[in-house]
């Protein structure tokens, strides 16, 4: 399970996976959806990655391979659980 709290994605092991701001202070609604099931921000020219169709798993791992990846997160995912 993730955790997410403060603006910060968590591993299970409690270790920081993704601190979340964009400079923007974009939404989703801001951004256009790619063929991928990715999005594109027009504001900033980069590929936002859509966590609400991976895996734990495969969040962790992408996150892990490139930490400077910016990201759409849905804090509905079955593995995200929000920390108050």
């Amino acid at each position: 399970m993730l955790n997410y709290k403060d603006e910060t994605l968590y591993d299970s092991e409690g270790a920081i996976l993704k601190a979340l701001s964009c400079p923007l202070k974009l939404s989703r609604d801001d951004l256009q959806m790619r063929s991928d099931g990715n999005f594109d921000c027009s504001s900033c020219h980069r590929k936002i990655l859509n966590t609400s169709v991976l895996t734990e798993a495969e969040i962790v791992s992408e996150l892990r391979s490139n930490p400077d990846q910016c990201i759409a997160i849905d804090l509905r995912h079955p593995a995200i659980e929000v920390v108050e």
